[in-house]
């Protein structure tokens, strides 16, 4: 790392206090440039430059500056609370007594470590990463190319629009090209191979409601899906109704597995929000993320 922190939280501390005026010599863009040359990838500093527009915070209106440093304020105090971390636990041994490190098993891609949450409205400025979430870090990098780096980011971040996911249909009473949710009893849930030689790994479920309607629900490229997918467990299955072969369908849909405590939860049986996303960034973890979030943190709000 090249990037001399302590001078950038000096000079975001009296852009802060200062009027968010820009008024250092050059530009805080300028000493952004100058200290982002060399640095590592997924840098601190690099991730604060990231969630600037092309043209950098000269671009940023007011309140949007304020946000930016007070995040990027955020983004230092937790790097330098790792980097503390750190150094304490590479202090040697007492002499004579060598210190051995516990085998810990390889885990890859494991979550960020939690950090200690401040009290009071401070807690909406911890980044989202230290936040106790159990997210990994791919995960991070698309929630911080929407401007999600903190817990208030997060928060803030509103839906564009709801779906109305409140209201079942029977298996037999759907209608091609309708929004509409059903609930019924997983029968088959296995992986199956689609495309042109089998390449395109995906999950098919089949899905029986009450009535003793069937239905077929796939969803494509989520292998993974069939683990979950357990036989005999309740399900909600909410989407865009298809006609396949003259049989309703579902295609990627939204789902819940139904446990006694997940009544009307989190992605079916309710007013469902949708929210702007990156590529390859979920609605389904991004909707848990904020849900979580506002349960944990709804009350820190100004």
């Amino acid at each position: 790392m090249t990037a001399d922190l302590g001078r950038l939280k000096e000079v975001l501390q009296q852009e802060l206090e200062g009027g968010l005026a820009d008024a250092l010599e050059g530009g805080l863009d300028g000493l952004l440039v100058e200290q982002a040359r060399g640095e590592a990838p997924r840098s601190p500093l690099l991730r604060m430059v990231a969630a600037l527009p092309h043209r950098g915070y000269r671009e940023l209106d007011g309140e949007a500056r304020r946000r930016w440093v007070r995040r990027a304020l955020a983004t230092i105090a937790a790097d330098a609370e790792a980097t503390a971390t750190g150094s304490r636990k590479k202090r040697k041994a007492p002499a004579g007594r060598p210190a051995r490190a516990k085998p810990q098993p390889k885990r890859a891609n494991a979550p960020a470590p939690a950090s200690t949450i401040p009290p009071g409205a401070a807690a909406l400025d911890v980044p989202l990463r230290e936040a106790r979430t159990k997210l990994r870090g791919p995960t991070f990098d698309k929630l911080e190319k929407l401007g999600l780096w903190t817990v208030g980011d997060a928060i803030r971040h509103y839906p564009r629009r709801h779906n109305d996911f409140s209201l079942t249909v029977p298996i037999s009473q759907l209608v091609a090209g309708v929004e509409q949710t059903i609930r019924g009893t997983i029968d088959v849930a296995r992986e199956i191979r689609m495309g042109r030689g089998g390449r395109m790994r995906s999950t098919e479920v089949q899905v029986t409601d009450e009535a003793g309607s069937r239905i077929r629900v796939v969803w494509f490229n989520q292998p993974y899906l069939a683990r979950s997918m357990r036989v005999g467990a309740e399900i909600a299955i909410a989407g865009q109704v298809r006609a396949y072969r003259g049989h309703a369908t579902f295609q990627n849909p939204e789902y819940e597995l139904i446990t006694p405590d997940k009544d009307g939860g989190t992605h079916t049986g309710r007013l469902v929000p949708v929210y702007r996303l990156t590529e390859r960034l979920a609605q389904r973890t991004v909707r848990e993320l904020i849900a979580n979030q506002l349960e944990a943190f709804a009350d820190r709000l100004p």
